[in-house]
């Protein structure tokens, strides 16, 4: 009994001992649970303010990013107009920082900036261009923040960073074409926008004074938007005009204010100098008419070789578009009786010329055309000089912007007589003696080109407020979005 008294005795007391070694683990287990948490707190709080920081420096860039592509002009040189749009970014950026202090835009770097950025700053390597300046990248400096809790783990500050991307954009894209009226002509209800060499005798198109017998040389600034290339000043004039044609002017224009003259040579690339000054050129540039309006460039169709509604004008061509501009008349009953029951180029001309007569007398008149006239292939804006151009060459001030509908094309004309004349929504009469404004003479084939283009114009009170707010100079006409 004793043997097996002193064996449980034994036991006993083992047992009593690991208890007592637990009961001694136990408060440095406590502690280490202590200090675990207070180490996943301090991380929690010092990664939180990191996390706050970033998204303080991801908001200043973009705001940053926005106001350096918006004020990247004022300057014919690109290197200025950059560093006038680097200088605003700056201020909008450190507006948006707790403490601006600690943002050091002088010796920043920006190590993961892409290649296309190629036009850096002087004021700051973190704000760059693309060589247009369509584009701008701002990165915000590093910014240390101190930590809480992380000094204990060696880690006394972490450092924050951000970078947005923006572009400006037309608000009317590619809606500006390279043709003009002058103020003669800006009271007409259907002008001629481009004229061969020899004077023809289908109005409006019947003369060099009637037609802008050259055309606009416009410079190619490069848009990302209307896969555009870059071709400033005289240079490949030929491709120039065919781009212009196809998707229109691709920078933004501005109407000329007394003083302030700023021509598009001498401005060019600098997507948002708003040039208000546009060179002619004199002779027909033959065939480029033609490739603008059918063929395109760049990768871009033909202007009128786009939509749905299109009709083969003759063999070997592009379908064209179709779309008559009286399609576009809003609630036709309502407007004057000449406007009632419109079918044909004829009764619109009449139709315009009533509704001016009548909003003469009430210029409470509603709109002639709806809202979906902004949509239209045919629908665009030309540049109105101070001047007639009566064929001549020279610089040129622009005075307003007029929105026009592009309207009969007339194909391999002489003096007398034209191959063939395509005016939308009305069919083919037949062959053509003479250059009569209807449509006539297709299908056919063989080679044949556009050579004279002529238009409705639109008085700005044809159209609806939505649509007249896309028209420059008026708000709105460059949108600036972030894409990064």
């Amino acid at each position: 009994m004793r043997a097996s008294h002193g064996v449980w005795g034994n036991e006993w007391s083992g047992r009593r001992l690991r208890t007592e070694d637990r009961g001694a683990a136990l408060p440095f287990i406590t502690i280490a649970v202590v200090f675990l948490l207070l180490g996943m707190a301090a991380l929690a709080i010092d990664v939180g303010a990191g996390f706050n920081a970033r998204r303080q420096d991801q908001s200043a860039s973009d705001v940053a990013s926005l106001a350096a592509v918006q004020f990247a002009n004022g300057s014919p040189t690109p290197l200025v107009a950059a560093n006038n749009g680097a200088n605003e970014a700056i201020v909008v950026a450190n507006a948006s920082l707790d403490d601006p202090s600690l943002a050091d835009w002088v010796n920043c770097v920006d190590p993961t900036r892409p290649a296309q950025y190629s036009l850096v700053s002087t004021v700051s390597p973190c704000v760059s261009f693309t060589s247009g300046l369509q584009r701008a990248r701002v990165r915000t400096p590093n910014i240390d923040v101190d930590t809480t809790f992380g000094v204990f783990l060696g880690q006394d500050a972490i450092a924050t960073s951000a970078a947005a991307e923006a572009q400006g954009d037309l608000g009317f894209p590619g809606g500006i074409l390279p043709f003009a009226v002058g103020p003669t002509g800006s009271g007409s209800n259907h002008v001629c926008l481009k004229d061969g060499p020899t004077p023809h005798s289908s109005p409006p198109c019947d003369g060099p004074s009637e037609g802008n017998f050259g055309y606009l040389d416009v410079s190619l600034y490069g848009n990302f938007a209307l896969n555009t290339a870059e071709t400033c000043g005289n240079a490949a004039t030929a491709t120039k005009l065919v781009s212009n044609i196809a998707v229109g002017v691709d920078h933004p224009l501005s109407v000329y204010s007394s003083g302030t003259s700023k021509h598009d040579f001498t401005y060019c690339p600098i997507f948002n100098s708003e040039p208000n000054e546009l060179r002619t050129q004199t002779g027909n540039s033959s065939g480029r008419l033609n490739d603008g309006l059918r063929f395109g460039n760049f990768g871009n169709p033909g202007r009128l070789a786009r939509g749905s509604n299109r009709v083969t004008v003759h063999n070997g061509t592009p379908q064209l578009d179709n779309t008559p501009l009286w399609v576009y008349i809003d609630n036709p009953a309502t407007q004057p009786g000449a406007c009632a029951s419109v079918g044909n180029s004829t009764q619109m001309e009449a139709c315009m010329a009533a509704w001016r007569s009548a909003f003469g007398s009430n210029p409470s008149l509603a709109p002639l055309f709806d809202e979906t006239i902004a949509d239209a292939v045919r629908f665009a804006l030309i540049p109105e000089f101070f001047v007639d151009l009566g064929g001549g060459s020279g610089d040129y001030l622009i005075k307003d912007f007029r929105a026009v509908y592009l309207q009969t094309t007339f194909w391999n004309c002489n003096a007398n007589s034209c191959d063939m004349v395509f005016e939308p929504g009305e069919p083919s009469s037949g062959s053509c003696p003479s250059p009569s404004v209807q449509s006539c003479g297709w299908p056919q084939g063989g080679n044949r080109n556009i050579e004279m283009l002529s238009a409705f114009l639109f008085m700005e009170e044809m159209l609806p407020q939505s649509v007249r707010d896309q028209i420059p100079p008026t708000p709105g006409t460059v949108t600036y979005n972030l894409f990064r």
